[in-house]
């Protein structure tokens, strides 16, 4: 025999691998679909191994990368729902099943003893006249996905069944009667009688959805930029000046505040942005609310800044800075159709943007972000102070893309100025 030495261990290339995630990151944020644009289907069992295609009229072809999907009887009335996750917008849905049915079903959970707790594995065999349906308790049942536990037999149209037979996990069996149809039961290990669970109260979607849209739960989102973006050369046009600036406005924090009379959430925000003017005043945040309104509708947008005293540095986003905010927002949070209202955008004295608030604006979130600025004191403009942890990958914003977009849309002396930012960053 003859020795020999042991090869020499594989070099992992990280920076190929780093690259091609940052790559992907790049396709994901420009719009490029991960499943082909393909439409989900939904299929109809119409007996007998044949299965009838009704996505178009279930309202769930849609056509975003979905990527997992679970089924439960939420409801609690015998059909089973959909919930389905996608990565593009919007990313939850839930589909009610309405479908008109006379069918019966049987809705069974199983607690494990000897075995395991949940019952992973176990089997349970439901016998009718003349006819046997069997389930088995998953775990993981989907990509990324977990079902309802519950094991949920459709009866048809039988209206009793003889028994139900359970193989445990540890190789145990059971069998179990006195069911009725259309209802829930619990069987757990080691015992012969099953216990009847309370049937749910019906959900009606349409008070949850107007729960839904009270201020108090909307949702508040806080997104810290890791590099701050510049926009001292932006137009932000006031009553007063329509060319006005940002830079125009240098020297304090500035809270750009995007918000329009059609929008109810913003419409609220007004009343509570009232009563926190002194604490902005104090923390030396210099508002500016900019109404997304139609100019015809101006007067109506200046009487309710005037009504609530927060109307002295009021202005208005024109056709121009619509198009433009639109691509600064696809900048920084990736391709939109459209910006959110409510919006804030906070910029340090520079007029680098450095966080930005979604809906609800969080003012305790604000002040301290703003606290943390003024500590940091002199830095490099495009570190930010609010941002987190250790940055292990290099910058890759895509200045000269977005230069290229504000051309076509005709800012050509936006699209000059960020031409420059890689320069001027690498200069400071």
């Amino acid at each position: 025999m003859t020795s020999q030495s042991p090869p020499e261990a594989t070099k992992f290339p990280t920076t190929d691998y780093l690259q091609a995630w940052i790559s992907i990151r790049e396709l994901v944020l420009s719009g490029v679909s991960w499943s082909g644009r393909e439409r989900d289907h939904v299929f109809l069992n119409m007996g007998r191994g044949e299965f009838a295609d009704v996505s178009q009229v279930s309202a769930a072809d849609c056509i975003g990368d979905g990527r997992a999907a679970a089924v439960t009887d939420w409801d609690g009335d015998g059909r089973l729902d959909l919930f389905l996750k996608s990565r593009t917008s919007p990313r939850l849905q839930f589909f009610r099943n309405q479908a008109e049915t006379d069918g019966n079903y049987l809705s069974l959970e199983l607690v494990g003893t000897s075995s395991n707790h949940d019952a992973i594995g176990a089997r349970a065999v439901v016998e009718l006249d003349g006819a046997k349906l069997s389930q088995t308790v998953h775990a993981g049942d989907g990509y990324l996905s977990q079902s309802t536990k519950r094991l949920h037999f459709g009866l048809g149209s039988a209206r009793s069944l003889r028994d139900v037979t359970v193989r445990w996990p540890d190789g145990s069996r059971s069998s179990h009667t006195g069911f009725a149809v259309n209802r829930r039961y619990r069987i757990t290990q080691g015992t012969s009688a099953p216990d009847e669970l309370p049937s749910r109260a019906q959900v009606e979607l349409g008070s949850v959805a107007a729960k839904a849209c009270q201020p108090v739960s909307g949702l508040r989102v806080r997104v810290p930029l890791i590099e701050t973006f510049p926009l001292a050369p932006l137009r932000i046009p006031s009553f007063i000046d329509a060319e006005r600036t940002v830079s125009d406005l240098a020297g304090r924090a500035v809270l750009l505040h995007l918000w329009g009379t059609t929008c109810a959430a913003c419409v609220r925000e007004l009343a509570t942005l009232e009563g926190e003017r002194g604490r902005l005043e104090a923390a030396g945040v210099r508002f500016v609310p900019l109404t997304t309104d139609a100019a015809l509708d101006h007067a109506q947008a200046r009487a309710m800044m005037d009504e609530h005293g927060l109307g002295a540095e009021q202005g208005f986003v024109d056709e121009a800075l619509s198009e433009t905010l639109r691509l600064l927002f696809g900048a920084i949070l990736g391709e939109s159709e459209s910006v959110p209202l409510p919006a804030n955008l906070l910029l340090d004295r520079t007029g680098e943007v450095v966080a930005l608030y979604l809906g609800p604006l969080p003012v305790d979130d604000l002040l301290a972000d703003v606290k943390r600025i003024d500590e940091a004191g002199e830095r490099d403009p495009a570190l930010n102070p609010l941002a987190e942890g250790v940055r292990l990958v290099p910058g890759t914003r895509d200045w000269k893309g977005l230069a290229e977009k504000l051309e076509r849309a005709g800012q050509q002396e936006l699209a000059t100025f960020y031409r420059r930012v890689p320069r001027m960053r690498r200069k400071e």
